[in-house]
């Protein structure tokens, strides 16, 4: 593909080799040529680049930046860009190690070429949370609820959110007859769209009976009350 956009001469960049006795050498020129694009490939236009520091230029629709550096072969050079809103760039800097070419007209001069990346500033995460039928349990992400279980006990959530995000999912069980007592879960968003499934079987506590009791002796029988708590288990529904 033929690049018709200027170049750009980083002066700064530029490396000076001095020999003893030989005076001041010119040094070779090498032309690097990024392209920028989003995760799933796209062109992106408006991406400033630097080079060690110094402006490299932006990026043109066709995500394309050229400059022309001098210096001996394999000089390294540390490159980093920034995104346009939306999009942030990698946290490590990219480097560079260039090599010469010949030649000065930038249509003909083959130098190194490289791709940037640019990726997406949030990602999306869903939730599926499944109860063995318990209906309508509020639930609770970082504290806000979020949605209810339905009929067959199950809720699904969606969010977008920045990598490395926390969150904490609780089924709230407030006024209800059921054990565990509001179960939560925690999970970290990666740097990747994901859904996180939080499974969940609950034991229903049923109301509690009197249980009758009698000891004998002289002076009659003597009758006294308890009380006891009745656990039944609930089978999980494994499809929803």
């Amino acid at each position: 593909m033929r690049l018709t956009h200027s170049f750009s001469i980083l002066a700064l960049l530029s490396v000076t080799v001095l020999l003893s006795g030989c005076g001041d050498i010119p040094l070779p020129q090498h032309v690097l040529t990024f392209h920028v694009e989003s995760e799933s490939g796209e062109p992106l236009s408006g991406v400033a680049i630097q080079l060690n520091g110094a402006d490299a230029g932006q990026s043109d629709a066709e995500g394309l930046v050229q400059a022309v550096v001098r210096g001996p072969e394999g000089t390294s050079f540390s490159a980093t860009w920034t995104c346009p809103e939306g999009y942030r760039a990698p946290t490590a800097p990219q480097q560079i190690t260039v090599r010469s070419f010949q030649g000065l007209d930038p249509d003909s001069a083959t130098g190194l070429a490289m791709t940037l990346k640019c990726l997406p500033a949030s990602r999306s995460v869903g939730f599926v949370i499944r109860t063995n039928a318990q209906a309508d349990l509020p639930i609770v992400l970082n504290g806000t609820e979020v949605a209810r279980t339905n009929a067959a006990g199950v809720a699904h959530y969606a969010a977008d959110a920045a990598p490395g995000t926390n969150f904490r999912v609780q089924i709230s069980t407030q006024g209800r007859a059921l054990r565990p007592q509001n179960p939560s879960a925690t999970f970290t968003l990666a740097d990747a769209d994901d859904v996180f499934v939080f499974p969940q079987e609950f034991e229903s506590e049923e109301p509690a009976t009197p249980i009758r009791s009698s000891s004998g002796g002289s002076g009659g029988r003597r009758s006294s009350s308890m009380m006891r708590s009745k656990i039944r288990r609930i089978p999980m529904i494994t499809s929803f």
